[in-house]
């Protein structure tokens, strides 16, 4: 906890969202997480960066790359990336300055800083609900894109600073219609980029177990949205007892989607 406190003090550059939002907590958090949670989390991480490298490898062309919600690179098969396309594009809200240093060796690796949802800034300041799709980008073509495990944190940090910083402001059934446009928008945006294959991973339901093992509650994440149909599924074992809780664990079911270019 002392070392991760000491990392969110000592970061530089980052937006002043990336703290009032709490992505650069976050992304402090997931580092040490992953340390701990490793040989629980190995087999995503592989089964993500394969799917990656798998659609990517019978591109035609492999010019440049955009990779939205690039975090720590924990999923993200980036050495191979790197040596396969002339540039790859990493945008996030927050870059750390770790993972800047280990990918240092990485000349064609560029880190973009830039809030994916294009909306908590514009809260923050008319503390209101604002709906849009992002336009980030959209003019320029790429040979792939890929969203990478962000669409489900999206909606998540906005409802974290919703119920701490504008808290009785909107009714419960406003902030739940917000948090599923963000979604929504989010989906949106990857249809609008330019590229002939997008990759869209991301976790699709949620599962609790007790300490027996025994399925105690389970969350679908995106019924409001019409996917395509998956190419690859696997399990994450994101928090085994005690990361989360001493009673019970979370598990997720990972998806990696081909999306077309026109609304599903």
């Amino acid at each position: 906890m002392l070392k991760e406190l000491f990392t969110y003090v000592i970061q530089k550059n980052v937006l002043p969202i990336a703290r009032s939002f709490g992505h650069l907590y976050e992304s402090i958090s997931l580092v040490e997480r992953e340390k701990r949670c490793r040989s629980h989390w190995r087999s995503h991480c592989e089964n993500s960066k394969q799917f990656i490298i798998q659609q990517c490898q019978t591109l035609p062309v492999k010019k440049n790359i955009l990779i939205l919600g690039s975090g720590p690179l924990h999923e993200i098969p980036i050495e191979w990336l790197c040596r396969n396309f002339e540039d790859i594009f990493l945008v996030d809200v927050v870059h750390l300055q770790s993972v800047k240093k280990d990918c240092a060796h990485l000349k064609n690796l560029h880190f973009i800083v830039h809030d994916i949802s294009e909306i908590e800034d514009e809260i923050q300041k008319t503390k209101t609900l604002i709906k849009k799709i992002p336009h980030f980008l959209t003019d320029h073509p790429f040979s792939c894109v890929i969203s990478a495990n962000v669409m489900s944190q999206i909606p998540l940090h906005l409802h974290n600073y919703i119920s701490k910083n504008l808290k009785n402001s909107f009714s419960e059934q406003e902030v739940e219609d917000f948090l599923l446009e963000s979604t929504k928008a989010h989906f949106a945006y990857l249809h609008s980029l330019q590229a002939p294959r997008k990759l869209l991973i991301t976790d699709v339901e949620t599962f609790y177990f007790d300490g027996k093992g025994h399925l105690i509650e389970t969350h679908l994440n995106y019924s409001h949205l019409k996917l395509p149909a998956a190419q690859h599924e696997w399990m994450w074992d994101v928090a085994p007892i005690p990361e989360l809780s001493r009673e019970w664990e979370m598990k997720m079911k990972v998806a990696g989607f081909v999306l077309n270019n026109k609304n599903q």
